[in-house]
């Protein structure tokens, strides 16, 4: 018996697997190609989406691979109208931005860095059928190799043609095997919303500068020409490297390079030169659709395999990484007996809202931007002739669409599964189910001058605790003895390990990390606290607020033992699965 199975090595599963070896859980991925994923698909890689993978150490490598994305190009009608260009902005702090980094090569990393981290990847190999046994599930797994269209199914190795099915026992399956989902249809969930009647083919080109330069694309990092319901998107990766999307009705398997040439004619102001070269060519069916519910007993859903929507706002990667994020810290916390499976349950009420906004707005996008209609064709003429040219740049997209867009805006504070106690909060003050801000800092380990660092990365590498974050003015020794009390005290009736961070003095005595301005200022300013006043927060493991007590702690812990128990991560669980 493995602790999980996870059936898909996309990013949802890849990343999925790599936060739970981190944590120390054994995993093993299974899924049906060869190797990481050639093909192009996803493109941009949002900010939030870059903060979790950091947590495994992958985000940064990948970012020195990409550009960042600042300016997006908009025209109709073989016309340029005009950029948007607030992606450069960020109304929430992160250290990293948009950046146009493509799926196969976030594939690679994560599938590089499961594998150093001792995960278990079975390739060439699919899940066909899941059923609960008492304690555990059973995955049935057999021999299978996935190829795109029109690629010839290549020959095995010896070594993987010795095994043609085999049974894996788990605590939990987790299905992160797309929008086809064999997991879920195993488990007979319905996968609910519509297809499209468009679809996508997708190519890298590889194309000198002087032409991308006369084309009028060389100062945009993705430029979209939208013309009678068609749609065209160039996004510049590296270099000469630009990866080119086309959406229509009528787009099938079938397109080619030279079919994209004739259409790249109709659409844009020049024709693609002949020295232009394309590899990885795909295509894919669009839909929107949610799974109606993201869990059947032991076994869950994440990523495409949960929900899928169109490409519009670039969210489908990102939104499958966010699930990985929130769901692996929550089935090592059940693993490790930390906390009861009623921790799981959170993750689809904390996740399924972010998703059906995820695919309203995307919907509504590709809606506004394909349609054939005349009406919605009109308007769409008029908003890029006449309204486009005449805004700011830099005031599209609005901020507060922008910040869900990087995920960095995206909150759990209204599902009830993170708390606050003591003086109410001021309105718009960072809340319980927040992401916690970025702040920069310095730490003191006591090994010499204070580093600089952000309170994000310091949640770097992943680890399988709270983390107490005391502000309040510098403590006296009989306050600090009194702070050290509170967190022994606290620590008897966790079932998680607890690390306390302390700010400006506050229990300095039993704190394991120092924390040094400049990002007090910041952090106060988003409670909404004053100078001298003393708040705690319960940080997750991936860098949500658990919980916030405004105002002093009960000398007795009693307040900070409530608010760990009140979030659902302070009770043992009587009975280990």
């Amino acid at each position: 018996i493995v602790r999980l199975v996870i059936s898909g090595a996309g990013p949802t599963g890849l990343l999925l697997g790599c936060h739970l070896r981190q944590l120390g859980v054994d995993a093993i991925v299974v899924d049906p190609h060869l190797g990481p994923g050639t093909w192009t698909k996803a493109a941009v890689t949002m900010p939030r989406a870059l903060e979790v993978m950091e947590l495994v150490g992958v985000a940064d490598g990948l970012c020195q691979q990409g550009r960042r994305l600042q300016t997006v190009g908009l025209g109709t009608h073989k016309v340029w109208r005009g950029k948007v260009s607030g992606f450069s902005k960020q109304g929430v702090a992160s250290r990293y931005w948009p950046t146009c980094i493509g799926q196969s090569a976030v594939e690679a990393a994560l599938d590089e860095r499961f594998r150093k981290l001792g995960g278990r990847l079975l390739r060439a190999a699919r899940v066909t059928e899941v059923s609960e046994i008492p304690g555990c599930v059973r995955a049935d797994v057999e021999r299978f190799v996935y190829t795109r269209s029109p690629m010839p199914v290549p020959e095995l190795p010896a070594e993987l043609l010795d095994v043609k099915a085999t049974t894996l026992e788990a605590k939990y399956v987790v299905g992160c095997d797309g929008k086809s989902s064999i997991v879920r249809r195993a488990l007979g969930i319905p996968y609910v919303g519509k297809d499209y009647p468009q679809a996508f083919f997708l190519v890298e080109m590889e194309c000198a500068p002087e032409h991308m330069q006369a084309l009028g694309v060389d100062e945009a990092e993705a430029s979209f020409m939208l013309d009678g319901g068609s749609l065209l998107l160039l996004v510049h990766m590296r270099g000469n490297l630009w990866r080119v999307i086309y959406s229509a009705v009528g787009v099938d398997e079938n397109m080619t390079v030279d079919d994209l040439r004739v259409v790249w004619k109709s659409l844009m102001p020049l024709s693609i030169p002949e020295s232009a070269t394309f590899q990885n060519a795909s295509f894919f069916k669009v839909s929107c659709r949610i799974a109606e519910s993201y869990r059947r007993g032991r076994c869950l859903l994440a990523g495409d395999a949960a929900h899928c929507h169109s490409p519009a706002g670039g969210q489908g990667m990102n939104t499958g990484l966010q699930d990985a994020a929130n769901l692996a810290w929550k089935l090592a916390g059940v693993l490790h007996g930390h906390a009861d499976d009623g921790l799981i349950a959170s993750y689809e009420v904390e996740r399924r809202p972010i998703a059906e906004w995820v695919l309203e707005r995307s919907d509504a996008v590709f809606g506004a931007a394909t349609s054939a209609s005349r009406v919605t064709a009109a308007i769409r003429g008029l908003v890029a002739r006449l309204v486009l040219p005449m805004l700011p740049s830099d005031l599209l997209p609005p901020a507060a669409i922008r910040n869900k867009m990087f995920g960095l805006s995206h909150s759990y504070a209204d599902a009830g599964t993170c708390k606050a106690s003591g003086r109410p909060p001021a309105r718009g003050a960072l809340a319980p189910g927040d992401r916690l801000p970025d702040c920069p800092c310095l730490v003191d380990d006591g090994t010499g001058e204070p580093r600089p660092t952000t309170l994000l990365r310091l949640l770097c590498p992943l680890r399988l605790c709270l983390r107490v974050l005391m502000l309040g003015p510098p403590a006296a020794d009989a306050e600090r003895r009194t702070q050290e009390k509170l967190i022994a005290e606290a620590r008897t009736v966790s079932s998680w390990p607890l690390q306390l961070w302390s700010w400006s003095g506050s229990g300095q005595g039993s704190a394991q990390v120092h924390l040094r301005p400049p990002g007090e200022d910041v952090l106060r300013g988003s409670l909404s606290l004053g100078p001298d006043e003393e708040a705690v927060l319960v940080v997750r493991p991936d860098g949500y607020i658990a919980g916030v007590h405004r105002g002093p702690c009960e000398s007795d812990g009693a307040a900070l033992a409530r608010l760990l128990r009140d979030v659902g991560v302070a009770s043992r669980p009587e009975a280990r699965l």
